[in-house]
């Protein structure tokens, strides 16, 4: 913050600052701490005379880490764990799982984004959350992948039995797509009524 007085008073008058300053108040400020702060006397190009307030504010990173980053890379841990609970017969828990995880974290990234001042660009935790959005997208588009290959595989596998099956001879010894071969002499004819 500069401060100065205007006018011909700014060349009469000698801004000192009061060194040091007391601070008197709350040292909280919304989500920050006010760590410290001082006076700095300096003179602008024209000659005139100004004093430079100079504030330092922090925020504390790990209640940051623990309300924001935490919860999202506990939630790709579980997602990862999930991949691991029989796949074949556990494809419905494995994809409830990371579907509700992306709930998750598009909750957590839409109460962030309301909570940041608005800007034309795409702010860094925005997208490091879309990047932890992806992981359970790709899991579940990778889990219904497999799983469409193994019904393709059980399904051209059970074709191909029914194939065999139906080239095995039939109990005259003739393959049902073969014209069927005259019986022999020794054996009679049986004629099924019908």
């Amino acid at each position: 913050i500069e401060m100065l007085v205007d006018g011909v008073s700014n060349f009469d008058t000698d801004l000192v600052p009061i060194q040091p300053v007391a601070v008197v108040g709350p040292k909280e400020v919304d989500d920050f701490l006010l760590t410290s702060w001082s006076f700095l006397p300096s003179t602008l190009d024209d000659g005139r005379q100004i004093v430079i307030l100079k504030i330092t504010l922090e925020r504390p990173l790990i209640g940051i880490f623990f309300l924001k980053y935490f919860p999202v890379i506990l939630i790709n841990i579980i997602n990862q764990t999930t991949n691991y609970l029989g796949g074949k017969k556990n494809i419905d828990a494995i994809l409830g799982v990371n579907v509700t995880s992306m709930v998750v974290i598009t909750v957590i990234l839409i109460s962030t984004s309301a909570n940041l001042p608005p800007s034309t660009r795409m702010k860094n935790i925005e997208k490091w959350f879309l990047g932890c959005f992806t992981y359970p997208f790709l899991v579940i588009v990778l889990n219904v992948s497999l799983r469409s290959a193994r019904l393709k595989k059980i399904q051209d596998s059970a074709a191909g039995e029914a194939k065999a099956i139906d080239d095995r001879p039939l109990c005259n010894g003739s393959a049902p797509h073969i014209a069927a071969s005259p019986l022999p002499d020794a054996l009679p004819a049986v004629v099924l009524p019908g």
